[in-house]
């Protein structure tokens, strides 16, 4: 059902709102819980590390700190006894320049209530390689178990996981992150096939790559952490912050060393990410 500009999707225990306007879910629920506090988000920014130094000016130059998503078109393309389709045309930029990105997000509804996303974006040519792109989710207060099937036990990047190893994990959103002495992107897994994201409870939300994104788990936003300078300087938040990164820029050595090798570099000018959201309790398997 539409009402204005948000369109009510309604199953056996769920109920959603996809807002037309800004082109994504602002309602989540299941049994009448709430899974989010604030609506789905595109990101591309992370809090700059020690070997982003030199490289940070260049993607604040370009607006990456400050992209906000504009949607051009949002309309419903299928609606069956099994699923609803819609389809948002969007992109990313900052103002008084070109936008960075273009994107075609092609959201799925099941009638289980499965959430799938699958997007198409084109990054413009002649710019320098993005820090991230992924969803961005920000969960209630009291949502602090997570379980994953990826690169761990402790964080891993595309460059930066031969510590590492493919399993399953049980951990917590605060003991995953790492408390550097200057704020900055941490905490991040690599290679992530699914991940759970749950309160006490057992109720969560499910991620699952097709066939794999970076993962992250947080109390602290990447604005918190690059406006920070000291590890005092961080007030940490009660909700969790989620990340679901198509990709991430590798870290590199560069703060005294060369800059980051081409081959973990995100510098693909066109990709397709796919990922599958599902309320869940961890109970029922």
């Amino acid at each position: 059902v539409q009402k204005g500009n948000v369109i009510l999707l309604e199953g056996f225990d769920f109920e959603y709102e996809f807002d037309m306007y800004s082109g994504t879910f602002a309602r989540v629920s299941r049994n009448g819980v709430d899974f989010i506090k604030e609506p789905f988000k595109f990101n591309i920014w992370r809090a700059p590390t020690d070997n982003d130094n030199k490289i940070k000016l260049k993607w604040m130059n370009e607006g990456y700190d400050k992209a906000k998503t504009k949607v051009y078109c949002a309309k419903v393309l299928e609606e069956s006894e099994a699923c609803v389709k819609i389809g948002v045309d969007f992109s990313m930029g900052t103002y008084s320049k070109l936008p960075i990105l273009h994107g075609r997000a092609v959201w799925i509804i099941s009638a289980s209530g499965e959430i799938y996303l699958d997007l198409d974006v084109q990054v413009r040519k002649e710019l320098v390689f993005l820090p991230r792109f992924g969803l961005q989710l920000v969960m209630p207060g009291g949502w602090e178990e997570v379980e994953y099937f990826g690169y761990g036990p402790h964080e891993s990047y595309i460059d930066k996981h031969q510590s590492t190893r493919m399993g399953k994990y049980l951990t917590t959103v605060d003991d995953m992150f790492e408390n550097y002495l200057m704020p900055q992107e941490n905490g991040s897994r690599y290679g992530t096939l699914w991940a759970v994201v749950s309160n006490e409870q057992g109720m969560g939300l499910k991620f699952t790559g097709c066939p794999s994104f970076s993962f992250n788990a947080s109390h602290y936003t990447p604005e918190d952490l690059t406006a920070a300078s000291h590890p005092h300087e961080l007030a940490r938040r009660k909700e969790t912050i989620v990340s679901i990164d198509y990709k991430m820029s590798g870290l590199g050595s560069n703060s005294c060393g060369p800059e980051l090798l081409e081959k973990y570099r995100f510098n693909e000018k066109e990709f397709n990410f796919k990922v599958k959201i599902a309320p869940v309790f961890k109970e029922d398997g």
